[in-house]
């Protein structure tokens, strides 16, 4: 029997375009995309630019640093800016500082200070990263990271996926059929009760979406029973 080797064989690595190491970024790449704003890489450095730039901001605006000033609103934006324009170029240009730094955070540092440079922020380009350990800013960037994920991305498809069994319940709710019990008929139900255990996600009180929720019972319950809705009979037994 041949012996397993896959160094003897074509280096996959080399391939173009580039394999996707897990199937998230294969073939399931189209599903997870939302999620690629919020939870890959350069969602990362894109979160800790913008911590570290309301950092910055916060420092001027408290004047908790002796020396500083309060910023205008042009150097506010221009600030804000940084973090907001992060595409392409800036992934590019962030990993090239960081073959010169060896650090992530430290390369953001820089990246942040190469934009203020020649502009009317740089006599305060130290307060960057000021006083702050690289976990000062990574908890909060991940924290900002896995809030994004799930409101922005996950939350909206949960309850589009919600909806759609609720409409299924909606409409099969007045169509019989016999439940079963460890394989075995049991009691009469109907076929939009089955669907109906899901339900919407909670929603702060008062919302448009809470008061779906609230209605959801009364919407998607089954109709009792009547006289003149026949209900399958049981299968025979013995």
């Amino acid at each position: 029997m041949t012996e397993w080797n896959p160094a003897s064989y074509v280096t996959l690595a080399d391939v173009e375009p580039a394999i996707a190491l897990t199937p998230l970024d294969g073939r399931y790449r189209s599903a997870a995309a939302p999620l690629i704003d919020h939870l890959s890489e350069p969602a990362l450095n894109r979160a800790r630019l913008f911590v570290e730039v309301e950092w910055f901001i916060h420092l001027c605006a408290t004047a908790a640093v002796p020396g500083t000033r309060e910023l205008t609103a042009e150097e506010v934006a221009l600030l804000r800016a940084i973090p907001a324009e992060f595409g392409a170029d800036g992934i590019r240009e962030h990993a090239e500082i960081e073959k010169v730094t060896v650090h992530d955070v430290k390369a953001v540092e820089y990246y942040i200070k190469r934009r203020i440079e020649g502009t009317s922020l740089e006599p305060l380009s130290e307060l960057v990263h000021f006083a702050c350990t690289s976990e000062d800013i990574n908890n909060l960037s991940y924290a900002l990271m896995v809030k994004g994920a799930v409101v922005q991305a996950w939350l909206p498809a949960a309850s589009s996926l919600v909806a759609q069994v609720a409409d299924l319940a909606r409409e099969t709710k007045a169509v019989p059929m016999l439940s079963r019990t460890h394989g075995q008929t049991a009691t009469p139900t109907t076929l939009g009760k089955e669907p109906r255990g899901a339900r919407p996600p909670p929603r702060p009180p008062g919302s448009a979406a809470s008061s779906a929720r609230s209605t959801w019972a009364r919407s998607t319950a089954p109709p009792a029973p009547s006289a003149h809705t026949p209900l399958p009979s049981p299968a025979p037994t013995g």
